[in-house]
């Protein structure tokens, strides 16, 4: 539980950090460092900055905080990226759309989506390749031990 929590923490605040740098860098210099939806939504460019960042880190904290589904003993690694997916999906989608970041359209929510189905993708087979060398490390020490 402990782990949760720091994970939900880092990715918390990392969250905020990434969602505010990907604004800053494609905004224009002028400002205002949000989406033009977003603003006209809150009505001020300090509380849309306020909502983007407490949104940006929500995203984080869900992101982080669902890597502890791939610790899950019960759990297979395809059974744990898909609920991982699945409650990224879920949040991020709603998050997006109310931050202006896509826009309501079937096109733009499906080019989100799969974007995030090839993130967790990669994070599949980069964690299953990690656990598959792990896994012969242990049954390497293992074999050792024996003779």
């Amino acid at each position: 539980m402990k782990k949760l929590y720091s994970r939900l923490l880092i990715g918390f605040f990392g969250g905020a950090v990434i969602g505010n740098l990907l604004v800053l860098l494609t905004s224009d210099a002028n400002g205002p460092f949000c989406s033009m939806e977003l603003l006209k939504r809150v009505g001020s460019p300090a509380a849309a900055y306020a909502v983007q960042t407490l949104l940006s880190a929500l995203l984080g904290a869900v992101g982080m905080g669902g890597m502890s589904l791939y610790e899950k003993n019960n759990l297979s690694l395809s059974y744990a990226t898909i609920l991982h997916f699945a409650v990224i999906e879920t949040v991020f989608l709603p998050v997006a759309l109310f931050l202006g970041w896509i826009r309501p359209s079937w096109k733009e929510i499906f080019l989100m989506g799969g974007g995030i189905l090839i993130v967790c993708v990669l994070i599949w087979l980069s964690l299953y390749f990690y656990y598959k060398r792990e896994t012969k490390k242990l049954n390497n020490i293992n074999r050792s031990k024996r003779k």
